[in-house]
């Protein structure tokens, strides 16, 4: 044994320090767990707050002699995206929030027949932007409540034409007294940047197939093409015509009168700067001005409504929503067939799948099948495995990647070949990859003012080879040959890497051709002369049959219950969001906080879309071919 004896002498702590130690340690130990259970209180009482705040409360009650408040935030959807409730609460719920249009309707619709509901009054100073295609939607149903004998009148600080467009199907329309009626026209409109993409020696190589496919054009001119243009004119002139149409039926207004006040509004001002309420009066846009205290008691003399007091409750449309004990859609077909099959608990169901936005795609989680951005291919997946009896594909989207663009429509062959039809119903937009996924179904519709078509593809590549040189930065190297395809933004395009992305772009465009001659029954020359990436309006879409009928949401469910053969059946929407209850309780927490006003929040939202834009076209990918209708509008 090798063992060592440690000679050095211990040092022995004196016991009097041994003691203190012991009493200072016992001490931290008291104040650290005094710390830690503090800590852990005030945390459970905050989650006990938060979860007392989210979900108690008094209950959504509708009282007798109610009025039904319709306050739509910002902009109308198909579908409601998730939210951030924090950021909600923060900047207010019309900061972020949007309306389902689908909600509203199914709202309204069965506000009509409640007795309960006295009155509806509109409050559209959020309203940001609305197409012709929702206001349609949403007009239906406030003149479904306005012929069940209850009134409906709109107030507004301040008309803007989206917010007045929705106003004008109601009894009564009322003006702030210094407020005003102002319209900004149709317009379609886009930023060009060629000029600082010169100035920042920045090349972007464009490849596409069809001279209307603007997408290309801002990173080659300073200004819209003439080709372009010129396809625009008629499709504002109709939009344009539709909007004063309908502000002329809906108030009883010669058409020429409201054009003469919508376009020269200022010749008619003249001299006296002070008149803009009263010549929404004079040329019968509003019924009367008055501030927002006293409109309770001008509709009560309105429509004669004595119940219509200050005791009156007043309930909006979303907390009344949830209020709807059954809020599952049955409806019985107008144009069942004669062997129309009765509602069971397996048939009878029309699946209704939203593709709204710019359609992307990535790998999914065991890379067999690509994930689109829409949730379109998950859910005509579902509609397979749940046996539904058709499918209703309701578009409303300017395309995006041909890739995920062609899941999508191989997943509505993969519906139809299970003997389930598909029909689409178009909405605000349906163009480019939107058109794409749409062509082979089995019937679709289309409103007056949706924009379809563009059928044409396009591909992007920005270099940066001549700022590289001007700061003295160059590339080299050994390459294995000189026909390689390797895109380097810092080196630019080689003539084999120019020639392979059009290859791609052509052959894509090629395809697209394939798809709708295929789908649509026309001969492929024939859609050549309509392609091209022109863009056309539902009208013009049924006269070079890009679509087999004019028809909405509602006429697109009765053609699929027809094709399915069902007399009564349940409208299931999938992917649909409902927003919960606690959404509402921060919504109306959001007044404690300061607000920006309506004109504040209009200007966010054109500030979020220009940086969308911007994003848009920096996420474009090389290599990449897009069938997307980039500039199509978004009113």
């Amino acid at each position: 044994m090798n063992d060592q004896i440690d000679s050095t002498p211990r040092i022995e702590t004196p016991k009097k320090a041994n003691i203190l130690l012991r009493i200072w340690r016992g001490i931290a130990s008291v104040f650290r767990f005094i710390r830690v259970s503090i800590a852990n209180v005030l945390l459970v009482i905050v989650f006990i707050f938060v979860l007392a705040f989210l979900f108690s409360g008094p209950a959504i009650t509708v009282e007798p002699n109610s009025v039904l408040v319709f306050t739509p935030n910002q902009s109308l959807v198909e579908k409601r995206q998730s939210t951030n409730p924090l950021f909600e609460l923060i900047i207010g719920s019309a900061g972020t929030d949007v309306t389902d249009v689908h909600e509203v309707v199914a709202t309204l619709r069965h506000a009509a027949k409640d007795p309960s509901i006295l009155a509806l009054e509109i409050r559209p100073d959020s309203l940001a932007g609305a197409s012709l295609v929702h206001l349609d939607l949403i007009g239906g149903a406030l003149k479904t409540f306005s012929e069940s004998g209850k009134p409906i009148y709109a107030f507004s600080e301040d008309f803007y034409q989206s917010s007045y467009l929705l106003s004008s199907y109601a009894d009564a329309v009322y003006l702030n007294s210094l407020g005003s009626v102002s319209f900004s026209g149709i317009a379609f409109e886009s930023m060009y940047y060629k000029t600082i993409l010169d100035k920042l020696d920045i090349t972007v190589h464009t490849f596409r197939s069809g001279e209307y496919k603007s997408a290309v054009e801002p990173f080659l001119l300073d200004s819209m093409s003439d080709i372009v243009r010129d396809s625009y004119r008629p499709i504002i002139d109709q939009l344009w015509s539709a909007t004063t149409e309908l502000i002329a039926t809906n108030r009883e207004i010669d058409q020429a009168r409201v054009a003469k006040f919508t376009e020269g509004f200022a010749d008619l001002l003249g001299p006296n700067r002070n008149r803009l309420s009263e010549l929404a009066i004079e040329y019968g846009f509003v019924d009367a001005l008055l501030t927002s205290d006293s409109l309770t008691a001008k509709a009560r003399e309105r429509f004669g409504l004595n119940t219509l007091n200050e005791s009156t409750t007043r309930i909006s449309t979303e907390d009344y929503h949830f209020t709807i004990r059954d809020s599952r859609d049955f409806r019985t077909s107008a144009k069942a067939t004669e062997n129309a099959k009765p509602l069971t608990k397996r048939g009878g169901t029309i699946a209704v799948i939203t593709v709204e936005g710019t359609i992307f795609g990535w790998p999914g989680a065991d890379t067999a099948r690509l994930v689109d951005s829409t949730g379109a291919v998950e859910h005509l997946q579902r509609a397979i495995d749940e046996r539904v009896d058709a499918v209703v594909l309701r578009v409303n989207s300017p395309g995006g990647s041909v890739v995920a663009s062609e899941a999508i429509r191989l997943q509505v062959e993969a519906v139809k070949k299970r003997g389930i039809p598909v029909v689409v119903s178009m909405s605000n937009t349906a163009a480019s990859g939107g058109y794409w996924i749409s062509a082979g179904a089995d019937h679709i519709l289309a409103s007056d003012s949706t924009i379809t078509g563009s059928i044409g593809v396009f591909s992007m590549f920005p270099t940066v080879e001549e700022l590289m040189e001007r700061v003295g930065v160059s590339t080299d190297g050994v390459y294995s040959s000189k026909g390689h395809f390797r895109i380097d933004p810092t080196t630019g395009l080689s003539e084999t890497e120019a020639k392979m992305l059009q290859a791609s772009v052509d052959d894509a465009y090629d395809r697209f051709l394939d798809v709708v001659s295929i789908g649509r029954g026309i001969p492929k020359d024939e859609v050549d002369a309509i392609a091209g990436g022109r863009i056309w309006t539902g009208r013009q879409a049924l006269e070079i049959d890009l679509i087999d009928e004019l028809g909405d949401y509602d006429d697109a469910i009765e053609i699929a219950a027809s094709l399915a053969g069902l007399k009564s059946y349940i409208v299931e929407r999938y992917g649909f969001v409902r927003r919960p209850p606690f959404m509402n309780l921060i919504a109306r927490a959001s007044n404690w906080v300061p607000q920006i006003s309506p004109e504040s929040q209009r200007l966010v939202q054109h500030a979020r879309n220009t940086w969308r834009e911007v994003q848009d076209h920096l996420s474009i990918e090389p290599r990449t071919v897009y069938a997307l209708c980039e500039f199509c509008p978004n009113f």
